[in-house]
């Protein structure tokens, strides 16, 4: 859904403040009007009335939990669906008092829509800020997007996400954002990452879990939750002049300091990471982000990596053997390591690439280690999913299930090749409550209808199971 507030004037504007109720606004437009809008505007005034009488209307913010976090976040969702070049005709002004409360006004167009005085507890102030950054973020992305109609936002945090793969074998990444950007916390979280600095960058700041590997799976399903973002090599590429040149050749100006990774990202690269027409279609760029930036860290921290461990092999006096030395050779002369485009560097490690983004989103979780060996052990995993309330329909709060597995249809002799990512959506039981078959979302489109397999279908497709999990959890 998308809000055209340029069908809202002034007078309509007093109409929806006095409106008892959504309904009796929308019945303050004449016969006619209403008419024009359901057969020529496809409701587009009707829409834009309700959306704003849901903002301006709410019940009382009173300085309590969660009262001033609702109405920001009404507010936020309200600009998220409006258009671009209608967004910054919604404004949030506020106000530091000397007493340390604040005040917030909301106007449209300069009009009062609605105001709060006198706030004083920290958790709403910090809302306030988290809003206030926010808006400023849109505005700066909106017009590096020239405020096209389709314009996205860093996150469009809304149960109408969406994410379509692209023309680049991406779908472990892909599939690894969507499970991610379906929880509605971590929509928030991200959406706090990012900050406009002076100078036009966009920042990113992200806090890394050294202390991930330490989580452990409740009931020993899957102990393997090791950490992909290796903090040691982090850390050296960020203490190496010439490590962090070849990162900001590509567009991106690094630092750590406590576990907190600062991105800083230029507008030329942000344009061109825009304009990347191979990239995935998405309404939240944070997609098209990860899927540039995540491909050359990795291969920085894969390089250094191994570099490192040929350094440690060398004073172990254990360098001249043939595989230390083919290894290295490898790492030396494979030039396309760090000189391919951002949206091509994945292909090189595509199988690290979608746990390093879980973990530069606060996400934890393991490989595909999860490997049925038969139906029985199957549906014993498929039952562990939904009591651990990690299928999307369970909302994406406590994690998603990642499925790999061979994808297509089978040739003449039966046998399937290509290899696919995928998300657990629901499981489907019989009478018995038993596993009979899933539905698995797809990266190629998340709107799409859900595709339902049967276990026996995934086991002749060779599937494997990760388990990932917000690491606040």
């Amino acid at each position: 859904m998308t809000v055209d507030l340029s069908y809202i004037s002034q007078s309509r504007l007093e109409h929806i403040h006095k409106a008892e109720s959504a309904d009796a606004a929308v019945a303050s437009m004449n016969l006619l009007d209403s008419l024009i809008d359901k057969v020529f505007r496809g409701g587009a005034k009707e829409t834009a009335i309700r959306a704003l009488y849901a903002t301006i209307n709410h019940p009382s913010d009173d300085d309590g939990p969660g009262g001033t976090a609702q109405q920001m976040r009404n507010f936020l969702d309200m600009r998220n669906v409006m258009l671009p070049e209608h967004r910054q005709r919604l404004t949030l002004e506020l106000t530091e008092n000397a007493d340390e409360t604040w005040d917030y006004a909301m106007r449209l167009d300069g009009n009062l829509l609605r105001e709060h005085k006198g706030i004083q507890e920290e958790a709403n102030i910090a809302e306030l800020k988290h809003t206030r950054n926010a808006i400023a973020v849109d505005d700066y992305l909106c017009k590096l997007q020239n405020y096209a109609p389709t314009a996205a936002s860093l996150v469009h945090r809304s149960d109408s996400f969406l994410i379509e793969q692209g023309k680049t074998g991406d779908c472990y990444a892909l599939a690894t954002m969507m499970g991610i950007m379906t929880n509605p916390a971590t929509q928030k979280r991200v959406e706090g990452m990012a900050e406009v600095m002076q100078d036009n960058q966009l920042r990113l700041t992200l806090e890394v879990r050294p202390d991930a590997s330490n989580i452990r799976d409740t009931d020993r399903l899957d102990p393997d939750r090791s950490l992909e973002l290796d903090m040691e090599t982090l850390a050296t590429i960020c203490a190496d002049d010439a490590e962090l040149a070849l990162m900001r050749d590509k567009g991106y100006d690094l630092s750590l300091k406590n576990d907190v990774l600062q991105v800083d990202i230029s507008e030329d690269k942000l344009k061109q990471i825009i304009g990347e027409t191979r990239s995935a279609h998405t309404n939240s760029l944070i997609v098209n982000i990860l899927e540039h930036f995540s491909g050359n860290l990795l291969l920085r921290l894969d390089k250094v990596a191994e570099e490192t461990a040929f350094t440690q092999l060398e004073k172990d006096g254990a360098a001249d053997s043939g595989f230390a030395l083919i290894d290295h050779a490898r790492v030396r002369h494979s030039g396309l390591r760090s000189d391919r485009e951002s949206i091509l560097a994945h292909k090189d490690r595509a199988g690290n690439y979608d746990p390093l983004i879980a973990n530069l989103l606060g996400y934890g979780g393991g490989s595909l280690s999860l490997k049925p060996r038969s139906v029985e052990e199957l549906s014993t995993q498929l039952k562990h999913f939904d009591r651990s309330e990690r299928c999307l329909a369970s909302g994406g709060a406590k994690g998603f299930v990642y499925v790999g597995m061979k994808y297509g249809q089978a040739d003449a002799h039966g046998a399937i090749h290509g290899m696919h990512a995928l998300l657990l959506q629901q499981i489907e039981y019989n009478a018995d409550k038993q596993p009979v078959g899933v539905y698995l979302q797809n990266p190629w489109g998340n709107r799409r209808e859900p595709e339902y397999y049967s276990l026996a279908d995934l086991m002749g497709r060779k599937v494997n199971f990760a388990q990932y999990y917000p690491l606040d959890l």
